[in-house]
């Protein structure tokens, strides 16, 4: 498991532009469409683009 900070190292480490994110805040258009509220509850939430 990782906490937001490991995962958003990890990932910048593996050549990932990664930014911690609040449920629902993201770069998808209508992201509310694809994920499911009840997924991002506890969840660890990072986007990132390579």
């Amino acid at each position: 498991m990782y906490d937001r900070e490991t995962l958003v190292r990890t990932l910048g480490e593996i050549g990932f532009a990664a930014e911690p994110r609040l449920p629902f805040e993201s770069r998808i258009g209508d992201i509310r469409l694809l994920e499911l509220a009840e997924r991002t509850e506890r969840a660890v939430i990072v986007e990132g683009i390579k």
